[in-house]
């Protein structure tokens, strides 16, 4: 969570704004079933057992759903004395659910009080501010935050894989800033997998144990180092080896690259973006060019490969479009598409 700079801790999971007007307290606990609906319900009835237990006051004035920024939660607000002698507070409580990990729906509470009316409304917009991201802490021990994007990994990878994968994100994050905005507000992630590692080793792709992909090739090993994100699911994997550019199967393509659009794709094209992408796959295909390739396999392979190719990140179609300069000239619609994602970047980092 991000807390703003000038705050200060102030006892467990309690932050003190500058003067000491005002604090924020944070919550979290695993959950079943509930709904968001049920979920708030419950901590509306049960404020005075969970935080006031001894109030001579406490009225609620607000229960409000709010649906903003790509976010849903609810919205409690309401006044509370301990007792005679202390003040009334004025408190905002925002309470949602973060379903980042399969089968993990983790309830957050954050709430706000005053004593100074005055600042009820800074503090709500605080309060509101906040971006929750779930960070399984058992696995995932450092992180790079690139504009609301997460790049995690465990302490066993090296921190140049971080920061390349770090690079390779704010990379592709220059073009259009709806995209841009999106994927930080979809909570997109990047988890790196340590090079004698599986892909399932990771949480949020541990379901996947015992099972194989559409090729036929099994989660568990090495002959899968990259997956990429899906609506529901925004963490992308990718692997050290292949980020630190050690000789592996993979060399010939940047993974991190061609999983990262399959997330840009899956989590933030618009529906106009998407009729475009079909037309130009369906037309690219049409010329019996990229038969047999992974490009040809659906849509989402022709966007994440031709990605590669556009950042020269791939050798993978080299007998056909070598580069980005190359992918302009034969396949000028491809890379106007592209260029309106991705932007214009350099590329020589990634060349392969």
């Amino acid at each position: 969570m991000d807390i703003p700079g000038n705050w200060t801790k102030h006892g467990d999971n309690r932050y003190q704004r500058p003067g000491g007007d005002a604090y924020i307290t944070v919550i979290s606990g695993q959950l079943e079933d509930e709904t968001l609906e049920k979920y708030a319900g419950n901590v509306r009835d049960n404020l005075s057992r969970d935080w006031w237990p001894d109030a001579t006051l406490l009225e609620v004035d607000q229960f409000q759903h709010v649906r903003a920024d790509g976010r849903e939660y609810y919205r409690i607000r309401y006044r509370v004395q301990e007792s005679a002698e202390y003040c009334v507070l004025d408190v905002i409580e925002v309470v949602g659910i973060a379903d980042e990990l399969p089968g993990q729906r983790v309830g957050f509470r954050l709430r706000g009080d005053s004593c100074e009316w005055r600042q009820l409304n800074s503090l709500r917009r605080i309060v509101q501010s906040f971006r929750v991201t779930v960070r399984p802490a058992s696995y995932y021990t450092q992180s790079i935050d690139v504009d609301g994007i997460i790049v995690k990994a465990n302490e066993d990878v090296v921190p140049e894989a971080m920061y390349r994968a770090a690079e390779t994100v704010d990379a592709m994050m220059q073009g259009r800033l709806d995209i841009v905005e999106c994927m930080a507000d979809e909570d997109a992630a990047v988890a790196i997998v340590g090079e004698t590692e599986w892909v399932t080793t990771l949480p949020e792709f541990g379901w996947l144990s015992g099972r194989e992909d559409f090729t036929g090739r099994p989660y568990d090993g090495f002959s899968i180092r990259g997956l990429g994100a899906v609506a529901g699911q925004p963490v992308s994997a990718t692997a050290e080896e292949n980020l630190l550019r050690k000789s592996d199967e993979y060399d010939f393509v940047d993974i991190t690259i061609h999983e990262f659009a399959h997330a840009i794709e899956n989590l933030c094209l618009k529906v106009s973006d998407r009729t475009r992408l079909m037309a130009l796959y369906e037309s690219v295909l049409g010329t019996g060019r990229i038969d047999g390739t992974h490009a040809a396999a659906d849509v989402d392979e022709f966007f994440a490969v031709f990605s590669t190719v556009y950042f020269n990140a791939t050798r993978e179609l080299y007998w056909l479009v070598e580069d980005q300069a190359e992918l302009a000239e034969k396949y000028p619609d491809v890379h106007s598409f592209l260029w309106e994602i991705y932007g214009t970047v350099s590329t020589d980092a990634f060349r392969r």
